[in-house]
């Protein structure tokens, strides 16, 4: 939406609007403790950040930068921020980027920073931005970084993946990440919402950035959204098992460049994954929307299995 009201263009540098941006260095080797580095070659822009092509981290994979991200507690055990955005900001700064931006893909706080992004060009904290931006102009009255009591008995807890000891509360409702209103908001992680909440979302974006006569985005800027960036060094998607192969990336969301039809993915869905087992997928040509939320922490068998069902069901 600031795009569209021309506040940047997503060419350009983030640095005169985070001014540490412009020191980055870059990892050229690297050991386990140390390695060499190298100055920035160009500038990270706000494409980098929406297609995860900047070169940050995030802490939650195996590589040597994802180590350096968990030893400064960017992110929780449930994969949210622990700090407020200016914080996070601060932290990240110090810390070497992957590679160059634009070298290649990889999974980071980046959305988190065009969070922090969205506060500072719109002159507004960046969850009531949401809220009345997005939410309230949707009717998703159960959407926001925390549940407030009068709702909590409608809130369930957050379970690990099975494991041994069958399924574990990793995010109970008393003391919980989002009981409580200091919760930092974050623009990669952290929203509680509903289902019927986050159809109306979805709903949105499937039909061209308008719902029941609320128009969010262009038709244009949804189908430049949901159309991948991804070449070269940067393609394919190179996450886990929580996707599958083909998958290119776009503003901001995921997109199926090659058909994975034994997953129950053709070409052109659009979508992404969440941690706590949460899966959303728009079906373009089938227009079908693809929705859930197991609240099982990186258990994603669950979605799957229900998105291969259904898109057996509906396809020849």
């Amino acid at each position: 939406m600031l795009y569209e009201e021309g506040r940047f263009d997503l060419d350009d540098p983030v640095s005169p609007w985070i001014p540490e941006f412009a020191k980055f260095k870059v990892w050229r080797t690297r050991t386990s403790g140390d390695g060499q580095l190298d100055s920035l070659e160009k500038q990270i822009t706000f494409r980098h950040l929406l297609t995860h092509t900047s070169g940050l981290g995030y802490g939650i994979f195996t590589e040597p930068i994802e180590a350096d991200y968990r030893a400064a507690e960017v992110v929780s055990p449930i994969i949210t921020l622990r700090r407020p955005l200016a914080e996070m900001i601060r932290v990240i700064t110090s810390i070497p980027l992957k590679a160059q931006p634009g070298a290649g893909w990889h999974y980071s706080v980046g959305h988190d920073v065009i969070g922090y992004l969205i506060g500072l060009i719109s002159g507004q904290p960046f969850d009531v931005y949401l809220r009345e931006r997005i939410f309230e102009p949707l009717g998703m009255t159960d959407t926001g970084f925390h549940v407030p009591q009068a709702k909590l008995e409608r809130f369930g807890p957050l379970y690990s993946a099975p494991g041994e000891n069958g399924l574990v509360v990793v995010d109970d409702l008393i003391t919980g990440h989002f009981v409580g209103d200091e919760v930092a908001p974050s623009g990669g992680a952290g929203l509680v919402s509903s289902m019927p909440d986050y159809l109306q979302f979805m709903s949105m974006l499937a039909n061209d950035g308008e719902l029941n006569g609320v128009r969010l985005l262009k038709a244009t800027t949804v189908a430049r959204m949901a159309t991948n960036e991804l070449t070269g060094s940067t393609y394919p998607v190179h996450f886990d098992e929580h996707l599958w192969g083909g998958m290119g990336y776009g503003l901001g969301i995921g997109v199926q460049v090659e058909a994975a039809l034994e997953a129950g993915v053709p070409a052109g869905v659009f979508g992404w994954a969440g941690a706590s087992g949460t899966n959303a997928w728009i079906y373009p040509a089938e227009k079908m929307i693809m929705l859930a939320m197991p609240q099982a922490f990186t258990n994603h068998e669950p979605s799957g299995i229900f998105r291969k069902m259904v898109f057996d069901a509906i396809v020849d």
